[in-house]
């Protein structure tokens, strides 16, 4: 079922970047030109850091101001590289955040952490979806079917159905309507 949620996650956040996201602000309280995430309290990386908290898909890095408000946004870059070109940028390779210049101040990360399911519990809450929770088995099987080389076409055209429903419930129009979202 592991495989089946991470799925369900996936589209869930193609549709809604925001519905499992969460903030953490970390200070920056010494001028340096990285920030290793596997350090930081809470760490949001690496081998320690906790499930629920760890980031699986970094959406934003805003700065903000000591009472928490809203400053700017760092521009995301592909490639360390790129770096040198944008003052308000930053690079992250998975554990550390690189920063063009030095950077001393407070920091807001807007990520998706790894989800924190006991699949061993009948009564362990999953999330707000309950509506749309037919396609976690549907997609654990489709994992298990890949491998053994068995697809179901039964099974992929449920799934087409019911994601096209989720995306509706989020307010996306297959026509190309105004896109509202509807469940953060």
């Amino acid at each position: 079922m592991q495989h089946g949620y991470d799925q369900f996650r996936r589209v869930v956040n193609a549709a809604n970047p925001n519905y499992f996201a969460r903030t953490q602000q970390i200070t920056v309280s010494t001028t340096t030109r990285s920030l290793d995430l596997t350090t930081t309290s809470p760490k949001l990386a690496g081998s320690s850091a906790g499930a629920g908290t760890k980031i699986a898909r970094l959406n934003a890095i805003n700065v903000v101001s000591t009472e928490d408000k809203y400053s700017y946004s760092l521009t995301p870059c592909t490639s360390f590289d790129d770096l040198s070109y944008q003052g308000t940028s930053y690079f992250f390779n998975g554990e550390v955040v690189y920063f063009p210049l030095d950077f001393s101040g407070r920091l807001q990360f807007v990520y998706i952490p790894t989800q924190n399911i006991s699949w061993s519990s009948d009564s362990a809450y999953v999330d707000g979806l309950e509506e749309f929770h037919d396609l976690i088995p549907l997609y654990a099987y489709q994992f298990y079917a890949i491998r053994d080389a068995a697809s179901n076409q039964q099974v992929l055209q449920m799934i087409a159905k019911r994601e096209l429903e989720l995306q509706q419930f989020f307010g996306h129009s297959v026509e190309g309507e105004r896109v509202v979202y509807l469940g953060f």
